[in-house]
């Protein structure tokens, strides 16, 4: 999973995930620029609602 989708399951509180990989997710996400969080929020979306 990456660090985008962890990071939702995080925010809607999906029970699985621990503190721990919930900071991790964070982390990673802070690292990325706008546009590579651009890319990876459009491949969420067309992985959740189709193309």
């Amino acid at each position: 999973m990456d660090g985008i989708a962890q990071l939702i399951n995080v925010l809607l509180g999906d029970p699985s995930l621990r503190a721990e990989k919930a900071a991790q997710a964070l982390e990673h996400a802070q690292r990325w620029t706008i546009g590579h969080l651009c890319d990876e929020m459009e491949e969420l979306y067309l992985r959740i609602f189709g193309s």
